[in-house]
């Protein structure tokens, strides 16, 4: 984590929908591990947040593309993607009522 110094560091997510294609509108929910960092550090676990932004949006706020890239596979995708770890800067983050970020 020494390139994020303050953040949220989302591991994986899940159930991606586009409220509108033509915009790119589309929210995300962040699935197993997500996580508070702080001065470069880990500091916990958070839940119940959701990444609600735009396509065009997400790829002007990329920071950092990592070199090493892995296959993602999900059960309702039928072709897997080779992608990186990527850095990006003030996306839209939400969260379920009742958690605490």
């Amino acid at each position: 984590m020494d390139l994020l110094k303050d953040g949220i560091y989302v591991t994986s997510n899940w159930y991606t929908r586009f409220q509108n294609y033509r915009t790119g509108d589309f929210s995300t929910l962040c699935r197993d591990n997500t996580f508070l960092i702080e001065n470069g550090e880990i500091k916990g676990a958070i839940k119940g947040v959701r990444i609600s932004d735009n396509l065009l949006r997400i790829f002007n706020s990329i920071d950092y593309l990592f070199k090493e890239r892995k296959w993602i596979k999900w059960w309702e995708v039928s072709i897997p993607t080779l992608i990186s770890s990527m850095i990006l800067n003030n996306v839209y983050i939400t969260k379920a009522q009742g958690y605490s970020i």
